[in-house]
């Protein structure tokens, strides 16, 4: 929690970003204050209804995970459309472990402002940028310091260049930091 508590947000997203975080009921708590070390301001709720879940105790079937949706900094950057339900119904069969279904990205695609980064990401998505140890990541959040001993850049969007030692930008169309997904 501590490691994910520490990554630093403040480098790598506009002023006003969307910040979708997804969590389980065990970990729903602690994802609170995770926004809050990440200085995101919690916006709502979006449940995830899925087929089948476990039951364990033989109590409840958890059938469900949340995303929590907060931006970064003040003022929030616009939503693109409205009237949108604020929940998702994934019930296309079973994914493979902790992938997120389909449905919830074109939902944020739909929602929130291009460009896009998914952290943690399970496979690419054309239009997002990705960066996880379980796909080619075509973002470097962390510099290696076997390569890049000296570099204060991070690389996003095939190929912008923003500086995290830069003063914050204020949400606009020609945005480089992106929207960020956990």
């Amino acid at each position: 929690i501590e490691e994910i508590k520490n990554i630093p947000l403040k480098d790598i997203a506009n002023i006003g970003c969307h910040v979708y975080c997804w969590t389980t009921n065990k970990m729903l708590h602690e994802t609170f204050h995770i926004l809050e070390s990440w200085g995101v301001n919690f916006h709502l709720v979006m449940p995830m209804v899925k087929p089948s879940g476990i039951a364990p105790c033989m109590g409840y079937v958890f059938a469900s995970e949340f995303v929590l949706l907060g931006f970064f900094g003040k003022p929030m950057q616009k939503f693109t459309k409205i009237g949108k339900l604020n929940w998702i119904k994934f019930f296309n069969g079973a994914n493979k472990h902790s992938t997120k279904p389909d449905e919830f990205y074109k939902l944020v695609e739909e929602m929130s402002p291009a460009p896009r980064i998914d952290i943690f990401a399970r496979s690419f998505r054309d239009g997002w940028d990705v960066f996880g140890d379980e796909v080619e990541s075509d973002v470097q959040l962390i510099a290696n310091p076997l390569t890049q001993a000296n570099s204060t850049s991070l690389s996003f969007n095939k190929g912008l260049e923003v500086s995290p030692s830069s003063p914050p930008k204020l949400p606009s169309a020609t945005s480089q930091n992106p929207n960020i997904m956990f």
